[in-house]
Order: C-alpha cells, then sequence, then structure tokens
C-alpha cells in the first residue's frame, strides 16, 4: 500500500503513533502505559506549544522512523511506540491537527493537550482525563509497535 502525502486529509481510520519513553510502560499497573506518556512538555524549548506530538502511520514505511529521531543510541533503546486510532481520539472530543515537523512526514499535533492547555488550573483537570484515556485505549498488547522490553513480563506470564 502506497504511503499517504502528509497534504491528504487525515481519515478517522489511520493509525497514529505515539513515542513512549521506557519509563512510562508499567508493569504493575492498568492501564500499562502510563497516563504520563500523554503529558504535554511545558517548559524548555520544546514544550509543547501546538499540543503533544503523534506521527501518522499511513505517512510512514515503519515506526522505526519516529524512534530514529533520537539520535543518542542509548536513548532511542529506551523508547517505545505505541497506536491509537484517529477516530478514537476525536470521539475523546480531541482535534487532530496536521503540523509540520522537520525530517519525518506525516506530524500532528493534539492542540487540546498543549502546554498552555495543562498549566492552566481550569483546563489541566480535563487534560488529565484525556491523558488516562488515551493511555487505556494504547495499553492493549496489540497497540504496542515498538516495546522497550520485548522479554516484559506482562507478555511472558
Amino acid at each position: 500500500m502506497p504511503l499517504k502525502k502528509e497534504s491528504e486529509p487525515i481519515t478517522s481510520d489511520e493509525w497514529l503513533y505515539r513515542r513512549v519513553h521506557a519509563d512510562r510502560f508499567r508493569t504493575d499497573k492498568t492501564p500499562f502505559v502510563s497516563p504520563g506518556a500523554f503529558e504535554p512538555r511545558v517548559k524548555g524549548r520544546n514544550a509543547d506549544t501546538d499540543g503533544i506530538s503523534l506521527f501518522r502511520a499511513a505517512c510512514l514505511e515503519s515506526a522505526h522512523e519516529i524512534t530514529a529521531l533520537v539520535a543518542d543510541l542509548e536513548k532511542r533503546r529506551k523508547i517505545g511506540v505505541v497506536k491509537v486510532l484517529v477516530a478514537e481520539v476525536e470521539t475523546l472530543g480531541i482535534t487532530v491537527l496536521p503540523t509540520k515537523f522537520e525530517g519525518i512526514s506525516g506530524h500532528v499535533s493534539l492542540p487540546e493537550l498543549s502546554a498552555d492547555a495543562y498549566k492552566d488550573k481550569m483546563t489541566k483537570p480535563q487534560c488529565k482525563l484525556w491523558m488516562n484515556e488515551l493511555a487505556k485505549l494504547v495499553s492493549p498488547e496489540e497497540r504496542i509497535v515498538i516495546d522497550t522490553d520485548p522479554m516484559n513480563s506482562r507478555r511472558s506470564g
């Protein structure tokens, strides 16, 4: 199947990939993926001003393109990838907005989960609810595209 151009409209049946650091995978809790995996960065030069980042699977050859954005090989080993359907995100009331990202095609942002929304005491509770719902959606084993620990005890038991 040919790759979609990022200029093509986003459809509800598309998968979105999200990079997740190893410490956001939890073997002892439910959901397996921590809601913190969807927490907007509020500080530093990479604050999520447009919303948290995800990538359209239909625009990529492989999820490894996302992990390859992390230059340091040791850090790259600690990055996993999970997937969620656009329809599921939209059902939560979250917008999927195409945004440019240097070096990779198919970048999108979720503006409702932005640094400003997360810092605002009026909107933060809703952000936390969305983070929890997204974590539940990506926690089933079949939603983990790249695991940081292939020998994960959750799967071997």
